[in-house]
């Protein structure tokens, strides 16, 4: 559960350059901004795992997280600076597992690539495997979905993926122990090689 600290700046004076910053006042929009984004950057730092950092670097996260922060305000159901830096810290974690590059579109594993012998009719059906894993993903919990995406689908080791959801290991390690059996149930439901993607 989210525990706020000492408020970066008081309930009235954030409510009132949240209410500004709805109403299009740009000035109070960087205020709200310039008491959020050093914790940011500094979270950005603690979640980026050094091999991403060839796909971006923690200010261009902070960066693209300000863009949504500006385009996505109206939705922002908080009243509190600390409850403002928590929906900013998810949309940042969410904008980073966004750069991180899937392979579930990718051929199987264990198949050659589609140059090498591949039939229509076989890529077909693995486009239709595809989009059903999808689907079996999409039945879990968000917590499932995110330890599975990150680890089976993008290839971070354990380690690294408790870094991007600002978890610990060990939490990351018993989603993921139990995300496993769960999606197995589902692929199994839907007729998949399990062995093809776990």
């Amino acid at each position: 559960m989210y525990r706020e600290r000492d408020p970066l700046l008081p309930d009235e004076v954030f409510q009132a350059l949240l209410a500004r910053a709805r109403g299009g006042d740009a000035d109070a929009l960087g205020e709200l901004w310039q008491a959020v984004a050093p914790t940011l950057l500094q979270q950005a730092d603690k979640r980026l795992p050094e091999r991403l950092q060839s796909l971006c670097n923690p200010s261009d996260l902070v960066h693209d997280t300000y863009l949504r922060f500006h385009t996505k305000l109206k939705t922002f159901e908080g009243s509190t600076c600390g409850q403002l830096e928590a929906w900013l810290q998810t949309i940042m974690r969410n904008l980073l597992i966004d750069k991180i590059p899937t392979s579930i579109s990718e051929p199987y594993p264990s198949q050659e690539p589609s140059g090498s012998g591949t039939s229509p009719s076989q890529g077909a059906q693995r486009a239709e495997d595809q989009a059903k894993v999808r689907k079996c993903l999409a039945r879990l919990s968000e917590d499932d979905q995110q330890a599975l995406d990150l680890v089976v689908f993008r290839g971070l080791s354990h380690k690294e993926a408790a870094q991007v959801l600002g978890i610990k290991h060990d939490t990351l390690t018993k989603r993921f122990a139990r995300a496993i059996p769960r999606l197995q149930r589902q692929l199994e439901i839907e007729g998949i090689r399990v062995e093809d993607y776990l």
